[in-house]
């Protein structure tokens, strides 16, 4: 499977979101800074601010070199999702995008500008569900995605 321009916008949105950790690691004051919000967005969880700037961005590389690279390696019948590469690669980098988004918002609320965290998820998670149901049925039989896998 070779997704080269979209493994290359996804490592570039995980880069964007190393160096927001970065700056927020050598910018951000060493307090709580909250990273989980609740239906009524306000913030109910909070961490270090050196857990809260590494967990997103290694999260996010962990689901890139699993889904990107290792994932599909070991699939059955590898052919199966080569015709459904070009589904697969902007549902990864939808998913990419969005949690960078909501990291950036979370890095703006340490950083005292806090933006409305509810409206971002929202809006967000709503923008990635209408893509993935603009992809999912274009989606080809195969075993790693989608509602018609084989078993």
């Amino acid at each position: 499977m070779q997704l080269k321009s979209e493994k290359i916008l996804c490592l570039l949105l995980f880069a964007i979101m190393a160096g927001f950790a970065v700056w927020g690691h050598f910018n951000l004051p060493d307090a709580p800074v909250a990273v989980h919000f609740g239906p009524d967005g306000q913030a109910n969880g909070y961490q270090s601010r050196d857990v809260a700037m590494g967990r997103m961005p290694a999260i996010t590389l962990a689901t890139l070199v699993e889904c990107l690279w290792i994932l599909p390696r070991f699939l059955p019948n590898n052919a199966s999702i080569e015709r459904s590469q070009t589904g697969y690669g902007v549902i990864m980098l939808a998913v990419t995008a969005l949690l960078a988004v909501c990291f950036a918002g979370i890095v703006m609320t340490a950083a005292g500008k806090a933006p409305d965290m509810l409206k971002i998820v929202l809006v967000g998670t709503g923008l990635l569900f209408i893509l993935i149901g603009n992809y999912m049925p274009k989606m080809r039989r195969n075993w790693l995605m989608g509602i018609r896998t084989p078993w």
